[in-house]
């Protein structure tokens, strides 16, 4: 089939690496697209058959239109709802479900929230027209039904996700009006049915819509452990020299949508023996650090540990050149790639010098003379020495594709 072709085809190239998690996926993705390509056949030729009777005669292509859309008696196939970690490649394998097909296909591949704004835009100016005064609310869901099954009867939803009781209270007669009318959905979300709008205000009435979900999506988990964000070229060079902080603190948010998908992230802190380690941001797994709040306070290994225990993915910014003179700050930033690698951690870096030229290096004509050290901060030099081949093999698909590793020594931090 041309979604696993698709697949196959980027792997070989180098552009997707081989992972068992998402080949799975994708032939379910065939699957699909092969009884969606044979639905729309159908549909094409009940159309052709009915098109005297005026039943697919009708353009609605304002909200104001008479009628709903006619139901189709073709049965639709099932839908695909695809969830799993940020990053691991879910909104990839849509789009390369999307390009499979024809371009002939009438598919429709929007941002859930996007899609939900223009609905909500739709209702608004449905109630500035006269018929607002003598129709129910459920005709215009219906006529708005309508035109989004006209356009297309395919929708893929991009982070497919419930925040607000506004969408929560809508989202049951939107769906099961576009159903009704032959929709197939295909979504990606971060969370599976069972988790949408938990926790929200009078979710008790959002919970039959996640039953409807299930009975016309096929639910599907990508445990894919390969995080695809830093492995890609989306985030390019995860060791970024930026010329003043303006621009560092660009690449910085760059990334982090990146990795976050636009996720805004939350301030938090860590709490390691009593003493409070700030966190700029931080959204599952993902934390931003700003290298004064880490190396210019009086921190050490158990504290980077906490850090490398919290969190796979650590953004830090603002590491400067630093001198003989900072070579505590320099002994402190040792430490902390010491400890991110040892668990494994994602690193990604700013910093105003070249990795080579963060710390003076070990001037070659020096030496040892019975444990006396020839040269002032000649063990920072030494251990700097070290930080840079980690700083480079951090950067290495191995290291990228290698697992977490919360506890490397079985040690428990508090937070």
């Amino acid at each position: 089939g041309r979604v696993v072709d698709l697949y196959n085809s980027k792997v070989k190239s180098g552009e997707l690496r081989q992972d068992p998690k998402q080949e799975a996926t994708v032939r379910k993705l065939q699957v699909l697209a092969d009884l969606y390509l044979k639905y729309e056949e159908d549909i094409s030729k009940e159309a052709a058959t009915a098109k005297d009777s005026g039943i697919f005669g009708r353009l609605f292509s304002a909200i104001g239109a008479s009628q709903p859309v006619d139901q189709i008696s073709i049965p639709p196939p099932r839908g695909f709802y695809m969830y799993g970690d940020v990053g691991c490649g879910k909104t990839m394998l849509m789009d390369l479900f999307l390009e499979s097909l024809p371009h002939s296909s009438k598919k429709k591949r929007v941002h859930f929230n996007s899609f939900m704004q223009q609905f909500h835009l739709a209702m608004h100016r449905w109630r500035e027209t006269p018929q607002s005064r003598t129709e129910h609310s459920h005709t215009a869901i219906e006529k708005v039904t309508d035109q989004i099954i006209e356009d297309s009867k395919l929708l893929c939803f991009d982070e497919f996700q419930v925040t607000n009781i506004a969408d929560a209270m809508m989202m049951g007669r939107l769906f099961r009006g576009l159903w009704k009318r032959g929709a197939v959905v295909v979504a990606t979300s971060n969370r599976p049915p069972d988790d949408l709008y938990k926790g929200g205000l009078q979710r008790a009435l959002f919970v039959p819509f996640i039953h409807e979900l299930k009975d016309q999506c096929y639910v599907h988990y990508i445990n894919s452990e390969i995080d695809y964000r830093l492995t890609g070229e989306r985030v390019g060079d995860l060791f970024f020299v930026a010329s003043n902080p303006q621009q560092s603190e660009e690449r910085m948010r760059k990334v982090w949508n990146d990795l976050t998908e636009s996720r805004p992230g939350e301030p938090t802190e860590l709490n390691v023996n009593g003493r409070i380690i700030p966190v700029q941001l931080a959204f599952k797994g993902i934390a931003r650090f700003n290298f004064s709040d880490l190396c210019e306070k009086a921190l050490g290994a158990a504290d980077y540990a906490a850090v490398g225990h919290n969190f796979h993915t650590v953004l830090l910014s603002g590491v400067p050149k630093m001198s003989l003179d900072q070579k505590d700050s320099a002994r402190r930033f040792i430490t902390l790639v010491d400890e991110l690698y040892e668990h494994q951690v994602k690193l990604v870096v700013t910093a105003y010098a070249p990795a080579e030229d963060l710390f003076p290096r070990m001037d070659k004509n020096s030496k040892r003379v019975d444990s006396v050290l020839a040269q002032p901060g000649e063990e920072e030099m030494f251990a700097f020495s070290r930080t840079l081949s980690r700083i480079h093999e951090m950067q290495s698909t191995e290291y990228l594709q290698a697992k977490h590793k919360p506890n490397p020594h079985d040690a428990i931090t508090s937070t």
